[in-house]
């Protein structure tokens, strides 16, 4: 955005709701008639709330001249993404089990774009340079085998989210962060007596991966922004850690994930 602001382009910021998301009315109250562009994500990458981008293309469509672009990087092949009314979408290889470092944008005909690359005519005029094919075939075929799982791997990854919900509740001053309609791919939580630096090189040490806003400091300048934005306590924002899952994760992994978070409680001589 700071780039764009270089040229002259007028940015705003839509804030979000206490759930985490961009309501429509957010939307409506900032669209302009000179307003060319707006872009959101799906799904927010932090606490895994789900943007309504249909009611939200609705708002940013009656604006003849506007554009909608929308970042499915935490939704493609997750949940249902309706293409077909957006403008411009973009997927990321690395979140669906690809190649880091490939990407796909998505966008309708009528959509006229810069180049990014200048001096040559691959990726439609709008990259110039030799073309990755083995990254573009990997891609493809990740695609395809994504879509093929996502109805398994939803209805899979939303027990174990379930389950880490209820069982992560019964440690005292605990809190679930993401909301109740969240993607169960993500959860965002925050032990109250432990900092996120602290939980985090814990479970650490215990062969658990997780990761948080900040990894080495609980000063308010490293709070997560997000969760400040959705209201939530200073605490919660400097406490927090993120859970991420996929059709990987065991059921036994998350009991094994809820043993250590009260084995860490105790060995910090905090009371269950």
């Amino acid at each position: 955005m700071e780039f764009l602001k270089r040229f002259g382009f007028e940015i705003e910021e839509l804030k979000i709701n206490e759930q985490g998301i961009v309501t429509p009315e957010t939307v409506k109250n900032h669209m302009r008639k000179d307003t060319i562009l707006v872009s959101i994500m799906h799904v927010n990458n932090e606490v895994g709330s789900i943007n309504p981008i249909k009611e939200i293309e609705k708002i940013v469509h009656s604006n003849p001249i506007c554009a909608f672009h929308v970042d499915c990087v935490q939704s493609f092949s997750k949940i249902d993404v309706p293409f077909e009314i957006l403008d411009m979408a973009t997927i990321s290889a690395h979140k669906i089990h690809g190649l880091k470092g490939s990407a796909l944008l998505m966008k309708k005909n009528k959509i006229q774009l810069v180049p990014l690359i200048q001096g040559g005519q691959q990726e439609q005029g709008l990259r110039g340079g030799t073309e990755n094919a083995p990254a573009n075939i990997v891609l493809a075929k990740t695609i395809r085998l994504a879509l093929e799982e996502q109805e398994a791997g939803y209805k899979h990854v939303k027990e174990i989210n379930e389950y880490i919900r209820k069982e992560i509740m019964k440690i005292p001053n605990t809190q679930i962060n993401s909301p109740d309609d969240a993607i169960p791919y993500i959860l965002n939580i925050s032990l109250d007596m432990i900092t996120s630096e602290v939980l985090l090189n814990a479970l650490d040490q215990k062969g658990i991966c997780v990761s948080a806003k900040s990894t080495c400091s609980s000063h308010s300048s490293n709070a997560s922004s997000v969760l400040l934005a959705m209201n939530k306590s200073q605490k919660s924002a400097t406490h927090m850690i993120r859970l991420s899952f996929d059709k990987n994760n065991t059921l036994e992994e998350a009991k094994q994930f809820i043993k250590a978070c009260k084995e860490i409680v105790k060995e910090y001589g905090l009371s269950l």
